[in-house]
């Protein structure tokens, strides 16, 4: 395979756009991930009033409580993808930064051979 200045230098440019990428990649994991975190339970204003009998009030709290374990589950679930997302932009990153470490190579060697 021959190994031009040209193709040398266009692998550099699709490293830097890999990185690039990848960079607004784990931005946008960590948006996500601060926005997690940065919400507030809400307070339970759903409660029946003390003057519901309590069946009433049971079958209330059961309602509440499957409405929060789901709730949990998809901000638990929100969370995973955002780290997964982190380490895959963080992957590709580091495979980018190789691509450009390899092209740097090949085209100090072609100035080398050239000199």
């Amino acid at each position: 395979m021959q190994v031009n200045g040209a193709s040398a230098a266009s692998a550099v440019q699709s490293g830097v756009s890999g990185i690039q990428r990848g960079q607004e990649q784990l931005d946008a994991a960590a948006q996500n991930l601060a926005s997690r975190s940065s919400q507030v339970e809400q307070p339970e204003s759903s409660r029946p009033t003390a003057t519901a009998d309590e069946g009433q009030q049971a079958s209330a709290d059961t309602r509440q409580s499957s409405a929060q374990e789901s709730e949990a589950t998809t901000q638990q679930s929100s969370t995973t993808e955002s780290l997964v997302q982190s380490q895959q932009a963080e992957r590709q990153v580091e495979a980018s930064a190789q691509v450009v470490e390899t092209a740097d190579d090949a085209l100090g060697s072609i100035i080398d051979v050239r000199a």
